[in-house]
């Protein structure tokens, strides 16, 4: 198993790594078409865990999980080392989502360590939908691990909801499609913020408490989603946030 996971990964971990051994000239002339390869290369990687989707695979998975983690820690350098440049354009950004949403399942607990590494580098993009998606996968982490991740949202919080939630503010609505994009991101957070406040809530409580701009901010969102008008799941979402957070003050 251990022999042909590595076969598998060999030539996408190579790719990666001439990608960072690129010299600084040859990065900034080639940059878009370095980014490309290397969300091609990823891409590879999150196809060859397809592999393990069943019961007795994820089982055998655990005995090569030094290979997973040592591949994923290849992408969270790649990632560092383009800085979010041409990582939405050629799909770079989402090939490493779908590979950390895999290894969710193949990794298990196991994950959580490299998530550490790779939550604030994919937080990196100011883009609207990929803010959507990045904190549908947060919230997908919650939901599976549950209060297990209550080390990490504890550390990344301040990334998790003011990144999205900066964003979320300047987004104007001069349209329809514009109102329902900032819609979309809103409840994508609330629904988070609840999944939270119900695995964790200690980890909202305490800068709810504490009144700074993290506790000023994640209030104020709340009780906005308590008066959105547009969109039940907002009310649903921000409502059940409270009451978990009443129940557990």
């Amino acid at each position: 198993m251990r022999s042909a996971l590595q076969n598998l990964l060999k030539g996408p971990a190579v790719n990666l790594t001439e990608i960072l051994s690129a010299p600084p000239d040859q990065f900034a002339a080639e940059s878009r078409g370095l980014a490309s390869w290397a969300a091609r290369s990823i891409e590879a990687m999150a196809a060859a865990s397809k592999a393990f989707s069943t019961q007795p695979a994820l089982e055998a998975a655990q005995a090569v999980a030094s290979d997973w983690e040592e591949a994923l820690g290849v992408v969270a350098r790649v990632l560092d080392r383009f800085g979010g440049q041409h990582a939405h354009e050629v799909g770079l950004w989402h090939a490493a989502l779908f590979l950390c949403r895999r290894m969710v399942e193949v990794l298990g607990d196991r994950f959580l360590g490299q998530l550490d590494t790779l939550w604030p580098l994919l937080y990196g993009s100011m883009d609207q939908g990929d803010l959507t998606d990045i904190t549908g996968f947060a919230h997908y982490v919650v939901c599976q691990y549950h209060g297990k991740t209550e080390p990490l949202l504890q550390k990344w919080l301040g990334v998790l909801f003011m990144r999205p939630y900066g964003v979320w503010l300047s987004m104007p609505e001069d349209s329809e499609q514009l109102r329902r994009e900032k819609l979309e991101l809103g409840c994508a957070m609330l629904q988070l913020l609840r999944e939270v406040a119900q695995r964790c809530p200690t980890v909202l409580l305490e800068p709810l408490l504490a009144a700074g701009d993290l506790g000023h901010g994640l209030a104020s969102f709340l009780m906005h989603g308590l008066k959105e008008p547009r969109e039940s799941r907002a009310l649903f979402f921000a409502a059940g946030a409270w009451g978990s957070l009443l129940e557990a003050a």
